[in-house]
């Protein structure tokens, strides 16, 4: 960095459902030009879970980053530090947050901030709600004022969540903005809700960001959902007035199966749409026969997909 950052606050991504996050940190770093300063040395954090072949040479296989940039505020509002990283690992995760945070706390960093996504039976034309979570009573306030609803209750999976944990432990703030999206459509991006949390964002810690190119991609995914539940002629699903709604199953599983959740997004959504529907279909046989579950495992695994349907593959077992 050319300027010395002065008391940043660090916005930490991690991927997760809808690409929530990571749609919000990579638009941060692009449309603010925020300077690359490092690869975070997180490579002992992740396994090599396969090999590539050239030439019938093995080489190692691929090992996810975490890149750090910083961002000098020209206002009067805070200065940044983003760190972005391709992938969580399969283990270790509060020592990685740990990691990371310590790191990061060379620059002066006393607050970090992390995004996610809440699955909800929102419908698509609705203005997504934006909850928050922190690891301080004294942080309220701050979410309150801007309009964010405190989550009282519930679990975050991954490392955005796990991130308020590893705070605390080193005497760190810590917020957590979750961005409402389908309960449907985990898997498909949803920019709309990335918008909702950069919206928020953007006021707390007094950065103006533009929205518009993500806005026009929210605007795209809305059409494509809601003429999908109209041409399914499904009902149920809450517009915003009605907090209960309720989805028959049949429904939920044709609308996950429907390609035209699937079209479209490449550079988005690294699963094809032939993967996403050999996965759906493999669900729908694991609920039939909770013995099919290892081989959808397997599957999820091979795809390094797991931590995407992991809610939903736990939800095979409750009650059980």
């Amino acid at each position: 960095m050319r300027e010395a950052l002065v008391d940043p606050y660090l916005v930490s991504i991690w991927p997760g459902m809808g690409k929530v996050a990571l749609a919000a940190g990579s638009h941060l770093v692009e449309t603010l030009g925020a300077e690359r300063i490092l690869d975070l040395p997180v490579e002992d954090f992740f396994e090599v879970e396969k090999v590539e072949i050239q030439r019938g040479v093995a080489r190692r296989g691929w090992i996810p980053k975490c890149t750090l940039y910083g961002w000098k505020n020209p206002g009067s509002g805070k200065d940044l530090l983003i760190s972005i990283a391709e992938a969580q690992p399969n283990r270790r995760g509060f020592e990685l947050c740990r990691h990371v945070l310590s790191l990061c706390r060379q620059y002066g960093v006393r607050r970090s901030i992390t995004f996610a996504a809440m699955a909800t039976q929102i419908h698509p034309s609705s203005d997504p709600r934006v909850l928050g979570v922190t690891n301080e009573y004294t942080l309220f306030d701050e979410l309150t004022v801007e309009g964010v609803e405190i989550l009282r209750d519930g679990q975050i999976s991954g490392l955005n969540g796990v991130m308020l944990a590893a705070a605390a432990d080193l005497g760190i703030e810590a917020i957590c903005l979750l961005g409402e999206i389908p309960f449907y459509s985990v898997s498909v991006p949803n920019p709309k809700a990335s918008i909702a949390v950069l919206e928020v964002f953007s006021r707390m810690v007094g950065v103006s960001v533009e929205l518009d190119s993500l806005a026009v991609q929210a605007r795209s995914l809305e059409k494509r959902l809601v003429d999908l539940l109209d041409r399914m002629n499904v009902g149920g699903l809450s517009s915003g007035n009605d907090p209960d709604p309720i989805l028959d199953e049949t429904a939920v599983e044709e609308l996950a199966l429907s390609d035209f959740l699937f079209e479209g997004d490449g550079d988005l959504d690294d699963m094809t749409p032939e993967d996403s529907l050999r996965i759906e279909s493999m669900f729908r046989e694991a609920r039939k026969d909770r013995a099919k579950a290892a081989d959808l495992k397997d599957e999820l695994d091979r795809l390094g997909a797991f931590r995407d349907y992991e809610d939903r593959f736990l939800d095979l077992f409750k009650g059980r």
